[in-house]
């Protein structure tokens, strides 16, 4: 699991995936897909939200994931270049998500998860991400793991929780 101290760095947001990479980087080389054989930078744990997720601190909400839908700037609701999904090429989650994590660290200062699969961690300066599943189908909701190892995944969806095999 996250360890209380991990820090949050890097994102990666994938349609209605977000990912986020916690504790010490280390370089490792893909082993499948199209990157295979280069060498990227992986946190020691990964943490894939599929569900609603949002970052709150001491005056607000910083950042959810429903932010994805809207423009960057001024006039979040303003036309600009989408993809074929509708949602912006540059949105206001990676406007506001990037400099949030750039004036880390954020330290993980507990970890705690509900009956009905929802994630909390509380991080350093009053800051918390909350992972919260709002349906009720049996599809994966998130996911940690330990990015290129052979160690099973953590995984919560609407029938429960599994240690899945790593990818």
């Amino acid at each position: 699991m996250i360890r209380r101290g991990s820090r949050p760095h890097s994102l990666l947001t994938s349609a209605y995936l977000q990912m986020f990479q916690f504790g010490d980087k280390r370089l490792v080389t893909a082993k499948y897909g199209p990157r295979k054989g280069q060498q990227r930078e992986v946190g020691e744990y990964a943490l894939h939200i599929q569900c609603k997720w949002r970052i709150r601190g001491p005056s607000g909400i910083v950042v959810g994931s429903n932010d994805r839908f809207y423009q960057p700037g001024p006039d979040p609701h303003a036309e600009g270049e989408v993809d074929e999904d509708g949602s912006p090429r540059v949105s206001r989650c990676e406007e506001r998500l990037v400099p949030w994590l750039e004036a880390g660290p954020y330290l993980v200062e507990a970890v705690s998860a509900d009956a009905v699969g929802g994630l909390v961690l509380s991080l350093a300066r009053g800051f918390v991400l909350e992972a919260f599943p709002v349906d009720s189908l049996d599809s994966e909701e998130w996911r940690i793991f330990q990015p290129a190892t052979e160690r099973p995944h953590f995984v919560v969806s609407g029938d429960g929780i599994d240690d899945a095999p790593s990818d």
